[in-house]
């Protein structure tokens, strides 16, 4: 019943990569939730993004700064439920709706990334993530190791990778996994088609789900230099 949750820190979250961030999770959400079990998708505490349309090849023209400065605005107005930037809604402040948005569960908290702790102060220290929340409960190392390595993928792509995501538009997260994890991709977008295949609705009766939480328990005889 529960989830995993993951905040990546340490970021330049500035508004061309928050920009950038939002454009590119919304169309790979239908991608990553496919990879993980049905109770994931329409979940109340990990939501499909609200989806906002950007001409991203505006972002390169003679009017970048304009275009940056309108489409995080149109963020900022989304995710603070109606405000626009403002000398009250910034990056110095906490969301209009104070500490974790008062647990507002229709609030952009609660979408499946949590962009929140991005673009608020909500840690009231200038501190700043961005949180990953559609992965179901697990204890398997593997899973859990896989999808860190997915969720700075989905961070690394936007932060150190920017000429790849303007030639394509349409990266798919195969191709992003291939450009993050040069080295090791093969392996892990392996895993992520396993995944996804599992999950992939089969006969009528069949619970992968229920399957899948089986490989939950830790094996107390495990090791560091056994997972490794």
């Amino acid at each position: 019943r529960c989830g995993v949750h993951v905040h990546i820190g340490d970021i330049d979250f500035t508004k061309e990569n928050i920009i950038l961030m939002y454009h590119l999770y919304q169309r790979l959400e239908h991608t990553l939730f496919a990879m993980l079990p049905v109770s994931r998708r329409g979940n109340e505490y990990c939501r499909s993004l609200d989806k906002l349309t950007f001409d991203i090849t505006k972002l390169q023209g003679a009017e970048r700064d304009f275009w940056i400065e309108y489409y995080y605005n149109e963020i900022v107005l989304l995710l603070s439920q109606g405000y626009d930037c403002s000398k009250d809604v910034n990056k110095k402040k906490d969301h209009p709706k104070g500490f974790k948005c008062n647990y507002d569960h229709s609030s952009h908290r609660y979408c499946w990334v949590n962009f929140i702790p991005a673009i608020f102060n909500t840690r009231k220290n200038s501190v700043y993530t961005i949180e990953f929340r559609s992965h179901s409960a697990t204890t398997s190392y593997t899973k859990i190791k896989n999808w860190l390595f997915i969720c700075m993928g989905l961070v690394d792509i936007v932060e150190n990778h920017k000429a790849e995501l303007y030639k394509n538009f349409d990266m798919t997260l195969s191709e992003l996994i291939e450009i993050v994890y040069p080295k090791n991709h093969m392996k892990l977008n392996e895993y992520i088609f396993k995944r996804t295949l599992k999950f992939t609705p089969t006969e009528a009766g069949a619970d992968p789900e229920a399957e899948d939480y089986v490989d939950n328990e830790i094996d107390n005889n495990l090791s560091l230099k056994n997972i490794l």
